[in-house]
């Protein structure tokens, strides 16, 4: 299985994506901060994990490879994105047929006026209709009660 992780900072998901695809697997870790991928690529060195690869993205092109993606990971990122639609756009482009997309962010029950970002399902909901995915499914199974799990698949 070949995973991508879109904003994966310090690679906290993806050393754990990474041992549970296994030595045949591989897991693509982006991120815009150079510094971020530099730590992922020394703690994966540390684990002796081998099937990380990291991606120098941009704010608009996450650089990850056409066609070769069985499942995209996103925590705690799309609330922050400044053009979600062009993300998504290229998230597309990187999926095999039958892969999915899976959104982790924490939702706000009502919008506070005063934060220019994307705070409630519906705003999560408003930016993917926009997108070429639809929402396969919402999960709120996890503990904390802010937290949205949004599977999307391609349309």
């Amino acid at each position: 299985m070949a995973i991508g992780e879109v904003g994966a900072g310090n690679g906290y998901f993806a050393l754990k994506l990474a041992r549970r695809v296994g030595p045949a697997g591989k897991v693509y870790a982006n991120d815009i901060v150079e510094n971020f991928l530099t730590e992922t690529r020394d703690r994966a060195r540390q684990l002796g994990l081998s099937n990380i690869e990291t991606v120098l993205g941009t704010e608009t092109d996450p650089r990850l490879p056409a066609g070769a993606l069985d499942m995209v990971f996103m925590v705690r990122l799309l609330h922050d994105l400044g053009k979600p639609e062009d993300i998504f756009d290229k998230l597309a482009g990187s999926l095999t047929p039958g892969a999915k997309l899976i959104v982790v962010d924490m939702e706000e029950t009502v919008r506070d006026p005063r934060r220019p970002v994307l705070q409630t399902r519906q705003d999560f909901l408003d930016v993917i209709a926009r997108t070429r995915f639809a929402v396969e499914r919402i999960d709120k199974s996890l503990p904390n009660p802010r937290v949205v799990v949004l599977v999307l698949s391609p349309r």
